[in-house]
């Protein structure tokens, strides 16, 4: 059994310093200002749902968010954070959402009643290694390496926090680039599988195309993704609220199919108007974007059923 070594992820995408400097002064600028006519939306680049601020694709639910809200003289900012920061800010109402988040991972926020997109978990590891993900007690023999600070399902948070300090099963990454440095330690062979979203390790590949090649080994149900509001700004119910109308408009008029196909995706509902599906996944096509900057954020899967994850299959 591989044991887990505490060192800190290198910088493994070229992420500086000045970078870093950028970002947080954008947020600062932004923190706490009285724009009744902006929406400031935050979080770290987890593409191709939300990707680098300012760049020409700045991830979906960023475009949808734009489309929905200028049709009603709203103007989107989107900025770059940690994921953790952008939930603290947001919280005390310091910022108005984030995006790609899920019930569990901000409770309290206000959420629109229809989702602005869908993620889906997998675990990867190496092509000559022949474990499949069948529940969590797959994973007793397996050294799992999981980003610090991240939410993964409810089930699957509460088995890194039992064995956090257990370095044979749990290797905690921090520092810039996290993801990329996760797939090279499963490549190399110093840990034996990781987890994150199908759609975001597909983009991951596809922009970096040096990082060697995993095997995806299965994985968790798929779970609606939001922009979600701060529970303290009173202008929080309304802004959902269009949000959510908004994407029934997007969906009927065919603009959401357009956004979706600047990513390579299709929409993950089933006939492309009715109920969410959850359990759909998110078509992954070739993508053309480029020069984004590509984290890890896993999300929490509402309503997991315990016996999948303790028993069920992991294979599609």
């Amino acid at each position: 059994m591989l044991t887990a070594t505490a060192v800190a992820a290198p910088d493994l995408a070229g992420e500086t310093d000045l970078d870093t400097r950028a970002s947080l002064t954008a947020v600062e600028a932004a923190a706490g200002e009285n724009r009744p006519d902006v929406i400031t939306i935050a979080a770290d680049p987890w593409c191709p749902h939300n990707c680098t601020a300012g760049s020409d694709h700045e991830g979906y639910m960023i475009d949808i968010a734009r489309e929905v809200f200028e049709s009603h003289g709203l103007t989107v900012e989107y900025v770059n954070t940690s994921w953790a920061r952008a939930l603290r800010l947001v919280n005390a109402g310091e910022l108005d959402a984030v995006v790609g988040a899920y019930h569990e991972d901000a409770p309290g926020f206000v959420f629109p009643e229809i989702e602005q997109g869908e993620a889906t978990n997998r675990f990867y590891t190496r092509p000559d290694d022949h474990w499949s993900f069948r529940g969590l007690s797959s994973l007793d023999d397996r050294l799992l390496v999981v980003i610090n600070d991240y939410s993964y399902t409810a089930l699957l948070d509460t088995y890194i926090q039992q064995h956090r300090q257990d370095q044979k099963r749990i290797w905690e990454l921090s520092g810039p680039s996290p993801l990329d440095r996760a797939a090279q330690l499963v490549a190399q062979g110093r840990a034996d599988v990781l987890v994150e979203e199908r759609a975001v390790f597909t983009f991951l590949r596809q922009e970096n195309p040096d990082l060697p090649a995993l095997r995806d080994a299965g994985g968790l149900p798929s779970t609606r993704a939001f922009v979600a509001f701060s529970p303290e700004l009173p202008q929080s119910a309304r802004h959902a609220s269009l949000l959510s109308d908004g994407m029934v408009t997007l969906r009927e008029s065919g603009r959401l199919d357009a956004i979706l196909a600047r990513y390579g995706l299709e929409d993950w509902r089933d006939d492309g108007k009715g109920a969410a599906a959850e359990t759909s996944r998110l078509s992954v096509v070739r993508s053309p974007v480029k020069e984004v900057l590509i984290h890890s954020r896993m999300p929490l899967a509402p309503g997991m059923d315990q016996h999948f994850l303790s028993a069920g299959s992991g294979t599609d």
